[in-house]
């Protein structure tokens, strides 16, 4: 085989090689979703996100989010609160109604897979960790006054902790142009001291690739 034909064979070999990648990476290099959802599994709450994800590979995604949860306390926390709540009420002289929450923020990075679009939809699979801070929230009433900051000296609570935090979940995308609206169930794990915060997210939001 003479030069020239190396050099043709070497060039057609690279632009079948490379115009298809580029290509791809020109239809798909990541997107930007907001979404927002509610937990369970934990005492019921909400959730609300933005994220953003960059195009590893074909169907892959490296991804972070930054959220918000209003409540992810553990329901045998509160169960063991309304317990209290009689011995405390005769501390303060008066029954007491006691309320606890745990809010805070999160931010987490992971893996996401997308499988093949079947028409307009496909499904997905995400992987993150990250850390999660939250904040312990009292709100104590009896006989209609606020004793909140007294039921929680009296507790002995936490007012926030940071700890390890760990998802998995997946979901359905129906796409639209470069818009998708997002379907998915998540589990998260809270790394805090006995007893952990579990918590299930329905959630639903809306991404757009570029």
């Amino acid at each position: 085989m003479t030069a020239s034909r190396v050099l043709a064979f070497g060039a057609l070999a690279l632009v079948v090689t490379v115009v298809p990648a580029a290509a791809q990476s020109a239809d798909d290099r990541g997107f930007v979703r907001g979404l927002g959802g509610v937990t369970f599994v934990s005492e019921t709450g909400g959730l609300v996100a933005g994220g953003a994800g960059i195009t590893a590979a074909k169907h892959v995604d490296v991804i972070a989010e930054i959220g918000h949860f209003t409540n992810v306390l553990p329901k045998s926390q509160q169960a063991d609160i309304d317990a209290a709540a009689p011995a405390l009420g005769s501390t303060f002289g008066r029954p007491l109604v006691i309320d606890l929450r745990a809010r805070g923020w999160y931010g987490i990075g992971g893996v996401r897979v997308n499988s093949k679009r079947s028409g307009r939809a496909s499904a997905f699979a995400e992987a993150m960790a990250g850390r999660a801070r939250a904040t312990s929230v009292i709100k104590a009433t009896g006989n209609g006054a606020d004793v909140s900051s007294g039921v929680e000296r009296a507790l002995g609570l936490p007012r926030t902790e940071t700890h390890a935090m760990f998802t998995l979940g997946g979901g359905i995308s129906i796409h639209a142009g470069p818009g998708a609206f997002e379907l998915g169930y998540r589990y998260s794990r809270i790394q805090t001291k006995d007893p952990r915060i579990n918590t299930g997210l329905i959630h639903g939001g809306f991404a757009l690739r570029f």
